[in-house]
């Protein structure tokens, strides 16, 4: 899975469960008009993870697939003017998500583990921008092939074996 996919499964249901917009922290759009509003960051892009291969037959050799469920790690923070709408809006945030998890989970997208969340406020020009976060790891499904091609002939010793 493309993390493009994952981010935008989880914007998605991140707007027809709580309404919140999510952003990108990073990105150069400007921030949402109205408060409050939810900004994503990986922080973790890829932690991998054991590897299995199967093997398929294919046109003049095999074909070898190889799985995984590498482990990404993905910010999550409300901003908002009020202290208490982050608060909640964060809350709304964690249990929407907890209470999507095997609808995730079918889609390839395993929450593995959510850390605590955390005030992440900041103090702008004059007033504070009041922050709530959590972090969550997510394991996604992984999978790539290639083809080794058939060796139909051997030269052992300028003797052709195998034709």
């Amino acid at each position: 899975m493309k993390r493009s996919e994952l981010l935008d499964t989880l914007l998605w249901l991140v707007w027809d469960e709580t309404e919140l917009i999510m952003v990108d922290v990073e990105s150069d759009h400007p921030k949402p008009d109205n408060y409050p509003y939810v900004a994503r960051k990986i922080t973790s892009p890829w932690s991998s993870s054991s590897e299995s291969e199967r093997y398929e037959e294919a046109e003049g050799g095999v074909k070898v697939v190889v799985t995984s469920q590498p482990t990404l790690t993905l910010s999550l923070t409300v901003y908002s003017d009020k202290k208490d709408d982050a608060l909640d809006s964060a809350d709304e945030l964690l249990k929407a998500l907890k209470r999507n998890y095997m609808q995730l989970s079918e889609r390839g997208i395993v929450l593995a583990n959510f850390e605590p969340m955390t005030d992440r406020t900041v103090f702008g020009d004059i007033t504070y921008e009041h922050r709530i976060g959590f972090d969550i790891q997510i394991r996604i499904e992984d999978e790539y092939s290639y083809t080794v091609e058939a060796i139909d002939t051997v030269i052992s010793n300028e003797e052709a074996i195998g034709e």
